[in-house]
């Protein structure tokens, strides 16, 4: 039930055309925000058959909506105050339901703003994630290397704890997959 009132308040992003950086922001992280509700991640993570594949249906259509709406902005807005946040979370979605490549892309552009150490951050652990994918070891090391000159914000302790793991580990296989 809980789930259903989240779908109303983010109901107006998949009825009206949003028009403006703000809206469109807006409406993406609403979509977003919704994929986070209790029930709903519950059954994605821990359901079983029907109901976990409904779980996964309702968050990738929620994002795949999101990823619309921070597209829009990113080609539209460029000089918008939400472009360096909208071209993570549309590479953040092409991550993990569209192609690498196109998240390369935009994970490559963020790379390029100027004054946004915490996004460059994320998205050189991001690139390195995908170059280990790719076999290509040597440069996961150079964006993990790269990735500790830019400073990350952080809102509370246990997001530098995981953020310590991921690094720990994405440099093991890095390094195991140059031995190879």
């Amino acid at each position: 039930m809980k789930f259903l009132f989240l779908l109303f308040l983010a109901a107006p992003a998949f009825s009206q055309e949003v028009s403006n950086d703000v809206a469109l922001y807006n409406s993406a992280q609403a979509l977003q925000e919704a994929t986070y509700h209790t029930e709903l991640q519950h059954n994605y993570i821990s359901g079983k058959g029907k109901v976990k594949e409904k779980a996964a249906a309702t968050v990738k259509e929620l994002n795949l909506k999101a990823f619309e709406y921070y597209n829009k902005l990113v080609k539209e807005y460029p000089d918008s105050d939400y472009y360096a946040d909208a071209l993570y979370q549309k590479g953040m979605i092409e991550f993990w339901y569209k192609s690498k490549s196109e998240a390369k892309e935009s994970f490559t552009k963020i790379l390029s703003l100027l004054n946004n150490d915490s996004y460059k951050n994320q998205a050189l652990v991001k690139l390195a994630t995908i170059a280990i994918e790719e076999k290509n070891y040597s440069q996961a090391i150079d964006y993990l290397d790269e990735s500790k000159k830019h400073h990350k914000f952080y809102t509370c302790g246990n997001e530098i704890e995981r953020d310590k793991l991921v690094l720990e580990r994405l440099y093991i296989q890095a390094n195991n997959g140059l031995k190879k």
